[in-house]
């Protein structure tokens, strides 16, 4: 399941907000302290509760929001099928307005053309896709640092 960012962003502030409330702000800024440990320190039963549901909220949207990230994608490739098909019906007007010497002449050259951007485009994505499958690994132990977190707070 995918959330938006405007979920996401609406679980954090809801979630910083009330921790601004109940917990000082040396603890909060203290990266090393896990959600769990925050809770550790809220002395009020109620309010380590409430504490913790807004915390897997928060959690919860985050896995759902950057699980994509962590998931590899195939780089594509390139299929002619399109340009072909395109190929021979430009062949076809041209060769019914102008005869056989000028659809093959745009023939030629319209399948050059759409043959040389198809193969750009494939390059630009495989790039990208590639800057994304190497991001993969971290962002999966991200990912199942949250998840230990989630569960964690569950079981206080």
């Amino acid at each position: 399941m995918s959330i938006t960012y405007e979920a996401l962003k609406e679980k954090r502030d809801a979630f910083n907000a009330y921790a601004k409330s109940v917990l000082p702000i040396e603890l909060l800024e203290n990266d090393r302290l896990s959600h769990s440990e925050l809770a550790g320190h809220i002395v009020n039963d109620k309010d380590r509760e409430k504490f913790c549901e807004l915390a897997a909220a928060m959690l919860d949207a985050n896995i759902a929001y950057y699980r994509p990230y962590a998931t590899i994608r195939a780089t594509p490739s390139s299929n002619n099928t399109a340009t072909v098909a395109w190929t021979l019906i430009v062949m076809g007007v041209v060769e019914y307005v102008s005869g056989t010497a000028a659809a093959l002449v745009v023939g030629g050259i319209w399948y050059w053309l759409a043959s040389e951007a198809i193969t750009r485009r494939v390059k630009e994505l495989t790039i990208q896709v590639e800057a994304h499958n190497a991001e993969v690994a971290g962002w999966a132990k991200t990912l199942k640092g949250w998840e230990d977190e989630r569960n964690e707070l569950d079981m206080l």
